[in-house]
């Protein structure tokens, strides 16, 4: 299981302390990613799920997502 948090400096215990402009980062990087063929949830405030059908190419894939997304975003 994992999060990613935008917007901040630390690690949050729960989505009620998320800066909600962190919504409109997470709009963009999903977007992104989308259109490269990778599906995470739809919202910034959800988890996702690493599983062991998951292979380190769909780990590898996912890296180079969102590195294309964040450049993107700059």
């Amino acid at each position: 299981m994992f999060w990613i948090a935008w917007l901040t400096e630390t690690a949050p215990r729960s989505a009620e302390v998320l800066d909600q402009k962190a919504a409109g980062v997470y709009a963009g990087v999903f977007h992104s990613l989308l259109d490269q063929g990778i599906a995470l949830a739809p919202s910034a405030f959800e988890i996702a799920f690493l599983s062991l059908a998951h292979t380190r190419r769909d780990v590898d894939r996912l890296a180079a997502g969102l590195r294309t997304a964040l450049a993107g975003a700059a």
